[in-house]
């Protein structure tokens, strides 16, 4: 018998968010005055600029570590269900939001820019703001550096997570990496009911889903690479400008597959070409960027060993793009999205078309050299002016 959902009223739960958010920052600063901003729509976790004392931090909330879409949705059940299983949650020890602080310290530890840690509290992470543009807002700017920034990011990042290496263990962030991501949304018949609220869009979707199910990723290493699983552009910051070092926000570091964060990277930049299209001349140079990032990631790897790097990077770009894409589809309409998100929704036939052609030759047995090649050329005309 199928789940009746009782969906969760926006305000109710934002006004809740907002209540523990003033009684965190109260007792991490007693008699402090705190005073809201701006409201960052998420559909991930509850994001809101506060001033505590007039000094300005960013405040963040996690549900149960799940995405607002879950919880408004009611798929964790009602209110009343949500709330007491928060206190517990929040009471206890590695939540989502803690992990997220240890890391943030383990990133400045090991020598890497990342947020100043204010505080955490009651389940609320406090960090100080960083300035300066995002390494999206760089390539928009100057897209004949997309190779060397995001080259540069993955040299700088790589080099600090060896240095963090087994001290990542006890602060793991694994759920939020693409497969993990991925096996949660589509396991089993709850997969295929959530794939059904997609609308029309629902059949497109499962073709997609079905081909990756049945490709499989390849087995992983005994010992796997310490990886930042959630290097998205919006999450570098170049506070100094393009030249200056890199200061990294939200992590989800885990132990994970070599192309993790090739492929998150890669995966969002192409996604943001959809969701805010250059003129003609800047895609052509940002896919040719984005075609040499994989050609020097995979140099001095043999023939074999390239082929089956760019088949992981095909099959975690597809995965992570339906993970997001569905997302964003299944939001309910209360719930504020990110501006690009809606366009993304806007714009969701084309991006299909280039996943479901993609995901066919690559099942269909196509050397993934030429899937990744074809795919590129593909992406010009998908997005479109």
């Amino acid at each position: 018998m199928a789940q009746t959902l009782s969906p969760i009223s926006v305000g109710t739960l934002f006004a809740y968010a907002d209540r523990q958010i003033t009684q965190s920052a109260r007792r991490l600063w007693p008699r402090a005055d705190v005073e809201f901003g701006a409201h960052t729509p998420s559909v991930t976790g509850y994001v809101r600029a506060v001033e505590v004392d007039g000094i300005p931090m960013v405040a963040k909330y996690s549900i149960l570590g799940l995405s607002l879409v879950s919880v408004v949705r009611g798929t964790c059940g009602s209110w009343q269900a949500v709330t007491a299983a928060q206190d517990a949650y929040a009471a206890g020890v590695g939540s989502l939001l803690e992990r997220e602080a240890e890391q943030l310290r383990l990133l400045r530890w090991a020598g890497l820019g990342a947020p100043d840690v204010a505080g955490f509290e009651g389940g609320v992470l406090f960090t100080r703001p960083v300035p300066g543009p995002t390494l999206g807002e760089l390539i928009a700017k100057e897209p004949q550096r997309t190779n060397g920034l995001c080259a540069r990011v993955l040299r700088e990042l790589g080099l600090g997570l060896r240095r963090i290496g087994a001290r990542a263990e006890g602060v793991a962030i694994a759920e939020r990496s693409i497969p993990a991501t991925f096996t949660r949304k589509f396991n089993g018949v709850s997969g295929r009911t959530y794939l059904a609220q997609a609308g029309h869009h629902a059949s497109a979707l499962t073709a997609v889903v079905s081909r990756l199910q049945r490709l499989r990723l390849a087995p992983t290493a005994e010992v796997r690479p310490v990886v930042y699983g959630d290097l998205k552009p919006e999450h570098v910051h170049f506070p100094d400008g393009p030249d200056g070092a890199p200061v990294f926000l939200d992590p989800g570091i885990a132990r994970g597959r070599p192309q993790a964060d090739h492929t998150k990277l890669i995966s969002r930049l192409i996604l943001g070409l959809f969701a805010t299209p250059p003129s003609p001349a800047a895609l052509h140079i940002i896919t040719a960027e984005i075609r040499a990032l994989t050609q020097h990631a995979t140099a001095a790897l043999g023939k074999a060993e390239r082929t089956a790097w760019l088949r992981e990077l095909l099959v975690l770009w597809l995965m992570d793009t339906i993970n997001i894409l569905t997302t964003y589809l299944t939001c309910p309409l209360v719930l504020p999205m990110p501006l690009h998100a809606v366009t993304l929704v806007e714009k969701t036939p084309a991006l299909l078309g280039l996943l479901d052609q993609t995901s066919a030759d690559l099942a269909g047995g196509v050397y993934p050299g030429t899937v990744w090649e074809t795919a590129l050329v593909r992406l010009s005309t998908a997005v479109g002016p």
